[in-house]
């Protein structure tokens, strides 16, 4: 056998074991399977209808809002790769692949947001609110408010804090 074709053949088993190698090492190119759609996977697909406040009109920013606020809901569910996007003037279709519960993700995606607002000042405490006025003090630092508190916490009873 002359040097050129011992060569080649030692060239031929190194290529065959690279290969072998990106057919068997997780991670690889070759080792990865393709990402299968909605069509091949099966899943969840969604169209909402976008209904305009009263005495007002639906604009693209409103649209781009729901869809944004949408997609953090979905990222919520863990989908590989949804797509949401707007059809029309106003329509937001909602496609998620691979989804396990379609009744949960529909109850996530289509319920409506709620906004709660507290008056947490009347509940105030020291060292948060001033003794005689009874006004909230702020503090810039939150480090400044819980250092003065971890040594009366010391002292006394630390569970009362």
């Amino acid at each position: 056998m002359t040097r050129r074709a011992a060569a080649l053949v030692i060239a031929f088993v190194v290529a065959a074991l690279v290969g072998i190698a990106l057919l068997t090492v997780p991670g690889s190119p070759l080792e990865k399977r393709p990402t299968l759609g909605l069509d091949l996977q099966g899943g969840l697909e969604v169209t909402l209808q976008a209904v305009p406040p009263r005495d007002g009109e639906l604009t693209q920013a409103d649209l781009d809002r729901s869809v944004s606020i949408m997609r953090n809901r979905v990222d919520k569910l863990g989908v590989a790769e949804p797509e949401i996007r707007t059809e029309g003037d106003d329509r937001i279709s909602i496609q998620l692949p691979g989804v396990r519960d379609p009744a949960a993700a529909a109850e996530i995606i289509g319920k409506t947001a709620q906004l709660e607002l507290f008056d947490l000042q009347a509940n105030l405490v020291s060292p948060s609110i001033d003794a005689r006025t009874r006004q909230p003090i702020a503090t810039p630092k939150l480090y400044d408010l819980l250092a003065g508190q971890q040594a009366l916490a010391a002292r006394g009873d630390p569970e009362s804090y």
